[in-house]
């Protein structure tokens, strides 16, 4: 067991014990410590829930519980799929798979499609979308009413794909899009940065997830991925380019991180 997980586990069992024990507050405060180490716990995302309903967050608990109950629900579906992907994954890395097995046929893993619909959610209806990194264009089906979609990726997916190669400082040029989605791409650059810069030199407002290097290190150590982007560094960045930022873990997919970045006005900045 890792240490960052090893200490996961001794504060969540602390914070359990608090909250069984009535003292609500220090297990909230203890749950804030937690999360950045267990996002992928249950049994943590359960304590929270707990909590919350203790607090008197009746709502939000429920949610939290639904969130648990769908959470298994897809795990049990798709075991056989998601743990054939982890035993590639531990053979070859994620970052090295490109170059062992070319361009990868992801349309049947599961994980793809689930936060394909999940993101969906933020992307207001009728947006006219520029997918970067677009990959099999699961996104462009949860769409809602879009304007038009554009897809960008290292290989032509279909007859409309625009080819770049973001570590190559290749982009695509501008078009009619009012919304960008770079979903599950950052980590497998060397040059991150450069991308979320590129980005916000464009001036619309868009959505990226991307696995920061205070969740990730380990399997950066283990060169599963290129030396990954902090989270403040990536904030600090977004902000500094007149964008007003908001974000969420994406529980459920790992140790992946959601920016919803929209570019402020003249007079906000």
């Amino acid at each position: 067991m890792s240490e960052q997980v090893s200490e996961g586990m001794k504060l969540f069992e602390e914070a359990e014990a608090k909250l069984d024990g009535g003292k609500i507050n220090d297990a909230f405060l203890l749950a804030a410590k937690i999360a950045p180490l267990c996002l992928e716990n249950l049994r943590f995302v359960r304590l929270l829930g707990k909590t919350l309903f203790q607090l008197g967050f009746i709502d939000e608990a429920y949610k939290v519980s639904a969130f648990v109950e769908e959470s298994l629900a897809f795990r049990r579906q798709h075991h056989d799929s998601l743990l054939a992907e982890l035993e590639a994954a531990k053979e070859v890395g994620y970052s090295k798979m490109y170059e062992v097995e070319g361009v990868r046929d992801d349309l049947a893993n599961p994980v793809w499609e689930h936060r394909a619909r999940v993101i969906s959610r933020w992307i207001p209806e009728g947006a006219y979308v520029l997918d970067m990194g677009c990959g099999n264009m699961l996104i462009e089906k949860h769409l809602k009413n879009p304007a038009g979609y554009i897809p960008c990726d290292i290989a032509k997916r279909d007859e409309r794909t625009i080819v770049c190669d973001f570590d190559k400082f290749e982009y695509p040029p501008a078009q009619s899009e009012n919304m960008i989605l770079c979903l599950g791409v950052v980590n497998y650059l060397q040059h991150q940065k450069e991308l979320i810069e590129h980005l916000c030199s464009r001036g619309k407002s868009f959505l990226f997830t991307f696995k920061p290097r205070e969740l990730v290190a380990a399997k950066v150590e283990k060169g599963l991925y290129p030396e990954a982007i902090s989270f403040k560094e990536a904030c600090d960045i977004v902000t500094t380019k007149g964008y007003d930022l908001k974000y969420q873990y994406m529980l459920g997919q790992g140790d992946e991180i959601l920016l919803i970045a929209n570019k402020l006005s003249s007079g906000g900045q």
